[in-house]
């Protein structure tokens, strides 16, 4: 996973998929926040199955 880092407090990513989301569990990231709408494209997860696992890791997820 590539992220690049905004501020201290902030980092964007391209689209996470459920390992990605462990890697940055890991890391010690605390929030998700997917600006991408469902459907958007094919294979992107969908926000549903990103929640789940964000939530399973112990991190908020905020998404469409």
């Amino acid at each position: 996973m590539k992220v690049t880092k905004l501020t201290p407090n902030i980092s964007v990513a391209h689209q996470l998929t459920e390992r990605d989301l462990e890697e940055a569990a890991a890391a010690g990231f605390k929030t998700i926040i997917n600006n991408r709408p469902d459907g958007e494209a094919p294979d992107q997860p969908p926000s549903e199955e990103l929640a789940a696992a964000a939530q399973r890791l112990g991190c908020v997820f905020q998404g469409w």
